[in-house]
């Protein structure tokens, strides 16, 4: 093996090690970027039959913005369909909520009463584990709107990433 060969598998060593530990160190935003690419590759493999049907009457670049803004138009359709009776389902249920938490301990109330137990220590600890459980919701929630921001996040970039991958899918 001659001394340049050497030098390139070594360089080649070098660099996949650097890699390697960047990946480690940057996992969380490697993973993300990965995704995106992933989503975005994915989406232009969804959406090239249309694209190439597209083509038959116009550029590639306009056929491949075409074809993935009918996704993002069915996509939005689908979700403004089906976010207001989730909503509404949801508004329903935080209403009914407090009715049927009262009735359940009614119930509770009754048949304790009916099997000499001690209902005042029991409140005592439901209550407190109600409280923890509620100390827990608000983390809970924000993880839950931070989770959808970054899946809309993700969601954009792939559909941005998709356009270049089908008017360039050779390159790919």
């Amino acid at each position: 093996m001659d001394k340049s060969a050497r030098r390139q598998n070594i360089l080649l060593i070098v660099g996949v090690a650097v890699l390697g530990l960047a990946l480690i160190v940057f996992r969380s935003v490697a993973w993300s970027v990965i995704a995106k690419i992933a989503g975005g590759a994915l989406l232009a493999w969804l959406l090239c039959p249309l694209c190439r049907s597209l083509e038959r009457s116009m550029g590639r670049g306009t056929a491949a913005v075409l074809s993935v803004a009918a996704f993002a138009i069915v996509l939005g359709s689908l979700v403004a369909l089906l976010l207001p009776p989730l909503i509404e389902q949801f508004a329903a249920f935080s209403k009914g909520l407090p009715h049927a938490v009262q009735s359940g301990y009614d119930w509770l109330a009754g048949m304790l009463a009916r099997w000499n137990v001690d209902a005042a220590a029991l409140l005592s600890h439901v209550s407190d584990l109600i409280r923890t459980f509620g100390a827990d919701v608000v983390p809970f929630l924000m993880r839950s709107v931070g989770s959808v921001a970054s899946f809309v996040s993700t969601l954009v970039f792939s559909l941005v990433l998709s356009v270049y991958f089908l008017k360039d899918r050779e390159l790919f």
